[in-house]
Formats: structure tokens, sequence, C-alpha cells
């Protein structure tokens, strides 16, 4: 799965608020760009598009076309923690090179 970081717990933080404004309503509390969030759940709206509820926000459930349920975020608007720290190598290089 593209998004297998996308589970229950995990720290995320936010790299693209471009969000859909027909997805969500006025009131809404949305993600910002370099916050960090923790996973709440992970669903799957339309069946394949891995979206995630963060603990940080709460919205009141509203009428969608599934019925009545809690707005939810593309995972790929977030990246994992562990992804966004420098591996070895990139750290040894900015060592070596300064």
């Amino acid at each position: 799965m593209k998004h297998s970081w996308a589970v229950p717990g995990a720290r995320c933080k936010c790299i693209d608020a471009t969000w859909r404004s027909t997805a969500f309503f006025d009131d809404d509390m949305l993600p910002v760009v370099g916050a960090t969030y923790t996973v709440r759940d992970v669903v799957l709206p339309d069946g394949k598009t891995v979206c995630i509820r963060l603990e940080e926000i709460v919205n009141p459930p509203r009428d969608f076309e599934v019925g009545e349920v809690e707005c939810s975020f593309a995972a790929w608007h977030f990246r994992p923690l562990d992804e966004l720290r420098p591996t070895d190598e990139t750290a040894r290089r900015k060592l070596v090179d300064a």
C-alpha cells in the first residue's frame, strides 16, 4: 500500500494544504502545512483513496454521499515523521561538505 505508514498512532506532518473546497464546510478545522499531527483513524471513503482523521482535529459529522460522517484528509497531503528525518548518508554528506 502506498501509504502504509498511515496507521492509528502514527505521527505525520502536513506538506500540502490545498484542500478541495467542495469536500469541507466553512467551519471545518483543516490541517496546516508544517504542523505535526497524530493519525486517529484511517478510512477509504471512495474505496481506494487512503484518508486519515487526526487526533488534533475533530470535526462534526456532516452529510456526505456515503452518509453522515466526519471528514477525513487524503494521506498524500502528509508525510510520516520518520520519512522526514535525513538518512545516514545525507547526514554524512552534510558533514563532509561542511
